[in-house]
C-alpha cells in the first residue's frame, strides 16, 4: 500500500490510524509475526487502547 500526505491532507487530521490484522509467528504463541515484505517492523511504544465514546475500538502499538 502506498499512502501520500496529499491524498489525506483535505481531511485536516494530524493523526492517522491504520487498522490491520496481526498474524502470529507461531500458532501456539502470542508473539506477532513481524515480517513485512523484504523487511520487518518493530514495536516502538507499548500497547495503547483506542476508544470511541468509552468503547475500545482498536489498539495502537
Amino acid at each position: 500500500w502506498i499512502f501520500t500526505t496529499a491524498s489525506y491532507k483535505s481531511l485536516g487530521e494530524n493523526d492517522w490510524y491504520f487498522f490491520t490484522s496481526r498474524e502470529r509467528k507461531y500458532t501456539n504463541e502470542s508473539r506477532p509475526d513481524r515480517q513485512a515484505g523484504n523487511g520487518y517492523w518493530k514495536a516502538t511504544v507499548g500497547d495503547k487502547m483506542i476508544y470511541d465514546n468509552h468503547v475500545i475500538v482498536g489498539q495502537e502499538d
